[in-house]
């Protein structure tokens, strides 16, 4: 209630399903108890697939505006609406719905990147390409646009040349929302900060990082340094900070880094020892001179000296960059136990003959960094492909991990 976030997101893609289905709940009820108790001074936002809603096929137009109409209702102030392919046609009713209706439509262009970043074929996901999408949704009635880096590929060189042109293109507030999953989060927002983003998407410091958004308090360190105003109240971050530990530890039981915590720091009261201030001028300086190199190495020391996990370990060489895209995106745990889950025979191989059907092998770089060369995919499981458009891996039957050596299986 006093941490006078901008907005606090109460759903993500697929929490009123898991609500409804495994705890047997109104999703409203929880909506509503939250929105009682912050009365008003954040909005509460949540994420919708567009004509998907929070599902996974299109739903008719009486269920969208009969969904928006209870999720307003029951207290929800902004409705962050994409489509992982960027077609506008999945989205364009629900902004308008959630205009009618009161509340505030965040239009939110995915972003994602070329199959291959060579010069091979002419260049789909560019500058232009997102900055249209953007124009476009702002067009059709977005409040809000959001650059929705789910998978955390925005690296900062990219993020220096493409928000400038949102920035110089639109007439509403820009958000950025990353994940530091591939190692770029933290050192991707800074670089949007000092190119005029509006709003950035943080997590506190327990669920911070690791394959989360970047943590409020470092942002808050660099943005003071920077002497932008960080509209949150740090006091009242900081009773969050504590009461999350205890929430955090109570989910000992599923948490896969429960004996590697990091460093317990709070920015109002703890003194950083001087070289690690240091780090945190060096990526300052780094972002603004465009040295990538130099801002991803001062990121990860402050990282390093946190003990914030880093899930970049597997995918990022010496230079920062992901090793393979598609691959950098996805979450590493989804990553390992999939492609550790089989170890297939000869028939996997490509070799004709498996389940009655032919498979065949696709090569995808990158998967020798965990010990998998290669997938022996069946088409007839899976034609569409291995590897969404959002960068998300898909866990298939007809697909198999061969020649894993990952000891994480």
């Amino acid at each position: 209630e006093d941490a006078g976030f901008y907005a606090m997101e109460v759903w993500g893609g697929a929490i009123p399903d898991s609500v409804m289905r495994y705890l047997d709940e109104s999703p409203w009820d929880r909506l509503r108890s939250v929105s009682n108790v912050i009365k008003g001074r954040s909005y509460l936002t949540a994420l919708s697939r567009g004509r998907n809603l929070f599902g996974y096929v299109p739903y008719p137009g009486n269920v969208l505006a009969g969904f928006y109409k209870e999720a307003i209702k029951n207290g929800l102030g902004i409705m962050r609406i994409f489509d992982a392919l960027n077609d506008l046609d999945n989205i364009k009713e629900s902004i308008a719905l959630i205009n009618e209706m009161g509340g505030i439509a965040d239009g939110a262009v995915c972003y994602t990147v070329d199959p291959k970043d060579d010069d091979s074929h002419e260049k789909i996901f560019t500058d232009e390409y997102f900055v249209e999408k953007a124009k476009a949704m702002e067009a059709l009635g977005a409040k809000i646009i959001t650059l929705k880096d789910m998978a955390g590929l925005v690296n900062p060189a990219r993020i220096a040349t493409l928000m400038p042109k949102l920035k110089a293109a639109l007439n509403v507030p820009v958000d950025f929302h990353t994940h530091c999953t591939p190692g770029y989060g933290l050192a991707s927002v800074l670089t949007a900060i000092i190119k005029g983003v509006d709003i950035v998407d943080t997590n506190v410091w327990w669920f911070a990082e690791g394959s989360a958004a970047p943590a409020i308090e470092l942002v808050y360190i660099f943005c003071k340094k920077l002497g932008i105003e960080l509209e949150a109240n740090m006091e009242a971050v900081g009773r969050i900070h504590r009461q999350l530990l205890e929430a955090r530890r109570s989910l000992a039981a599923f948490d896969l880094n429960k004996d590697r915590m990091p460093k317990d720091f709070d920015p109002l009261n703890d003194v950083l020892p001087a070289e690690i201030d240091a780090k945190f001028d060096e990526a300052i300086k780094a972002a603004e001179a465009g040295d990538e190199a130099a801002l991803l190495d001062a990121c990860h020391a402050i990282e390093d000296y946190f003990v914030i996990i880093a899930f970049s370990s597997e995918f990022v060489d010496k230079s920062g960059h992901a090793v393979d895209p598609a691959v950098a995106g996805a979450y590493q745990a989804d990553v390992l136990a999939f492609f550790c889950r089989v170890k297939s025979g000869p028939a996997a191989l490509g070799l004709p003959g498996h389940g009655g059907r032919e498979v065949f092998l696709v090569r995808i770089p990158g998967l020798h960094q965990l010990g998998v060369h290669g997938i022996a995919h069946d088409e007839a499981a899976f034609p569409e492909g291995f590897v969404r458009p959002d960068g998300h891996v898909v866990p298939v039957s007809g697909a198999y991990a061969y020649n894993c050596q990952s000891t994480q299986s």
